[in-house]
């Protein structure tokens, strides 16, 4: 089944602003989250535990704002 498309374009659209690499990673696989097709590509579905990843200029700022976008995802789904 895997994650939702509104999710994965939401989640790459806001990866997509930060200049720093961002690495989704589910089970031993692991995805450029600027890009939805790839985040879709993992088959993470709900109630499974991702891995961020990030790095370069401003990673940690990025890695938190990542922390805070799942924490509300996760309320409204």
């Amino acid at each position: 089944m895997g994650m939702h498309a509104r999710l994965a374009y939401s989640l790459a659209d806001l990866c997509a602003r930060f200049d720093c690499e961002i690495r989704l990673g589910f089970g031993d696989a692991r995805a450029n989250a600027k890009s939805m097709m790839e985040i879709l590509e993992l088959g993470a579905g709900p109630g499974e535990t991702l891995t961020l990843e990030t790095s370069g200029p401003g990673s940690d700022a990025t890695l938190n704002e990542l922390v805070r976008f799942f924490d509300t995802e996760a309320k409204t789904l």
